[in-house]
């Protein structure tokens, strides 16, 4: 199976995810986050150091890798954060993008992902709402 296959598959049972917001109400929302192992971040900046400082410090298990990919900038293009809490957590910060990936590796995943496509060996089923129902608890 290529890799992209592999790499896009869904665990069972999947993992359970949480949504948090990132408004004045922060702090309440960082206590179900203990478990947390991978965070995707759009804003990095402010928000981002935040919620690092935040999730960092509430792990009951600091030694379990914590994966954040940083995907967008929209908050800040920089962050503050301590060395003593990057020397106390099991911390991996990735870059998605363009430049993250060497080219060659990028085209033959695509072309292995493209080929899966239209194999019919790829799916995806998106959730489906009326626009009167959309709202924050199903984005």
């Amino acid at each position: 199976m290529p890799a992209m296959a592999q790499f896009f598959s869904m665990p069972s049972p999947p993992p359970k995810r949480f949504l948090v917001f990132l408004n004045d109400n922060l702090a309440p929302q960082l206590n179900q986050l203990d478990q947390v192992d991978v965070v995707l971040d759009y804003l990095w900046g402010l928000p981002a150091q935040n919620v690092l400082d935040g999730v960092l410090n509430l792990r009951s298990k600091p030694n379990a890798l914590l994966e954040w990919v940083e995907i967008g900038s929209m908050a800040g293009s920089k962050i503050e954060l301590s060395a003593a809490v990057l020397r106390s957590n099991n911390i991996r910060f990735l870059g998605s993008g363009i430049g993250s990936i060497a080219t060659a590796v990028f085209a033959k995943e695509l072309f292995s992902l493209a080929q899966l496509v239209a194999a019919g060996k790829f799916n995806v089923t998106p959730l489906q709402y009326h626009l009167e129902e959309f709202s924050q608890e199903n984005w």
